[in-house]
C-alpha cells in the first residue's frame, strides 16, 4: 500500500482517476433527484437599483469644473433676500451652467469637434457648495485638443 500511495503521488492522472472513483461512490450513495430548481436572475443587476433617487444640482463653471450638491442644500429666497455664496470659484472662473437632475438621470456632454460623452448623474462627484469641484476631462475622458462645448 505504501508503493501504491507512492505511485498517487507521482501520477496526476492516478490521483484524478482516484477522485473520480471517490466521487461516483458518493453519488451513488447519497444521490437522488434535486428537489429545488436553479434559476437565474431574470434581469441583471442594475447600479440604479442601489442609488437614492433625489434631486440635485449640478454646476460647471467656465473653465470645466463640475460638482454635484443635494437640492436640499439650496432655498428659495423671497423678495429681499441677501444670496447666499453658491460656489468658490478661481478669480477667473466662473459658474457657466447650473441644472437641477435627479441622481437616476444621464447627463450628455458635446464636445467641440462635435463628439457625445455620457455620464450618470450619481457618478459627478458630490461636493460642498462652496466646493470648486472636479474637471470634467478627469470623469470622461475627451481628448487633450477637444473641450466641452459652450
Amino acid at each position: 500500500t505504501i508503493a501504491r500511495l507512492k505511485d498517487l503521488l507521482a501520477s496526476e492522472n492516478l490521483r484524478y482517476d482516484l477522485i473520480k472513483k471517490e466521487l461516483e461512490e458518493v453519488k451513488t450513495k447519497f444521490g437522488r433527484p434535486r428537489k429545488s430548481e436553479i434559476q437565474f436572475l431574470a434581469d441583471e443587476i442594475n447600479m440604479l437599483d442601489f442609488v437614492k433617487e433625489e434631486d440635485v444640482v449640478i454646476t460647471i463653471s467656465h473653465l470645466g469644473y463640475i460638482k454635484r450638491t443635494s437640492g436640499a442644500d439650496y432655498r428659495q429666497q423671497r423678495r429681499g433676500g441677501r444670496g447666499a455664496i453658491g460656489s468658490k470659484t478661481r478669480e477667473e472662473d466662473y459658474v457657466e451652467h447650473l441644472f437641477v437632475a435627479s441622481t437616476h438621470d444621464t447627463m450628455l456632454f458635446f464636445t467641440e469637434k462635435g463628439k457625445c460623452y455620457w455620464l450618470k448623474v450619481y457618478e459627478i462627484p458630490e461636493g460642498e457648495k462652496q466646493s470648486k469641484g472636479r474637471a470634467i476631462q478627469n470623469l470622461i475622458q475627451i481628448p487633450q485638443d477637444d473641450k466641452i462645448g459652450r
